[in-house]
């Protein structure tokens, strides 16, 4: 399973098949690569691989270069999400031709086929999951199956697809989880585009992480929304958006340049955070950043209420958010 470690690629999962399958498979190995983005939801599954005393079972490598070869050298790739877009993993699992298990999510069903080219399941059943590689492992006749299937569907898909599989461009769902919030979610993020998206969004984000944010829906955010969607290419990569036009109001009339005046507006309000009246004062920008997120650091306020961690959190994050602004609009302007 490749992901970044954190509760929505569903890495937790992996311990109930381990214990649903070590009976009937003898030496089974999860492997689990993926940076970490949630330190307690990576701790929390450590410690509950060695409660239930998993470790030759589950292997945790964190970020690994070279995941492709730990992809081919598997018998299955496993996908655990409880939501994902046009998945890279998937596409690199088809060039690798590795048949796939799986939740059957929008994105998933969009690209493979149960029971011709992968095993796909309800999101949340376990028991399918754990019976999919199960049939797998004692049905060579259906491994070889899919495997035949799947090394032909690839050349047919690609075709089929292949602005979808375009892998100089960037892939982006925008979806509103409330009437208070919405979250953007790259597939494959590139990190030019996503502290330009996070820019125009900067004092409304209420969380993030490499591939997600989440982003307070107002008016001007859904004003943002329609601007951004409206674009063909950001900082030099082509961008296609998956969204839904009905929850953001979307008009083709709407010009991406409205939104530049609000991302300028949120570079002179990180300016103002840090002190100075201009980029050019960087390294005066950089001593207060590393002060103020000396001061608000996380780790030294875990002793204080939870309601007081968050309030630091907050205010951690926005000044994180803030400098890496600042850093990604100096260097732009460099550029120029």
């Amino acid at each position: 399973i490749v992901g970044s470690i954190q509760p929505r690629k569903g890495q937790h999962l992996v311990i109930e098949l381990a214990k649903k399958l070590n009976d009937s498979i003898k030496n089974i190995k999860f492997h689990i690569i993926g940076n970490v983005v949630n330190q307690e939801y990576f701790v929390n599954i450590e410690k509950e691989i060695k409660d239930k005393r998993l470790e030759n079972y589950i292997i945790i490598h964190g970020f690994k270069s070279n995941y492709l070869e730990y992809m081919n050298s598997s018998h299955i790739i496993l996908q655990l999400s409880e939501e994902e877009g046009v998945s890279r993993i998937l596409r690199e699992a088809m060039a690798l031709g590795k048949p796939v298990v799986s939740f059957a999510l929008d994105g998933t069903s969009d690209l493979l086929e149960n029971g011709k080219d992968s095993l796909l399941c309800n999101y949340g059943d376990l028991d399918s999951i754990a019976r999919a590689i199960l049939d797998l492992y004692q049905d060579e006749n259906l491994y070889k199956k899919l495997l035949l299937n799947f090394k032909k569907d690839v050349i047919i898909q690609i075709k089929k697809h292949q602005v979808t599989f375009d892998e100089n461009a960037i892939y982006i769902t925008i979806r509103k989880l409330s009437s208070k919030e919405f979250e953007i979610v790259f597939a494959n993020p590139k990190k030019s585009v996503f502290n330009y998206i996070k820019g125009l969004f900067l004092l409304d984000l209420l969380d993030i992480d490499s591939e997600r944010m989440i982003v307070n829906f107002n008016e001007d955010t859904k004003r943002i929304v329609n601007a951004l969607i409206a674009k063909q290419s950001i900082m030099g990569y082509k961008v296609f958006f998956k969204f839904n036009e009905n929850e953001f109001d979307y008009q083709k009339k709407f010009s991406v340049e409205g939104s530049i005046k609000e991302y300028l507006a949120k570079v002179r309000n990180a300016l103002e955070l840090f002190g100075v009246n201009d980029i050019s004062e960087f390294e005066q920008i950089k001593k207060e950043y590393r002060r103020l997120a000396k001061k608000y650091h996380p780790d030294l306020h875990r002793d204080k209420p939870e309601l007081i961690q968050k309030i630091y959190h907050k205010k951690f994050m926005m000044v994180k958010e803030s400098f890496e602004l600042l850093e990604e609009y100096k260097n732009s302007r460099q550029k120029v």
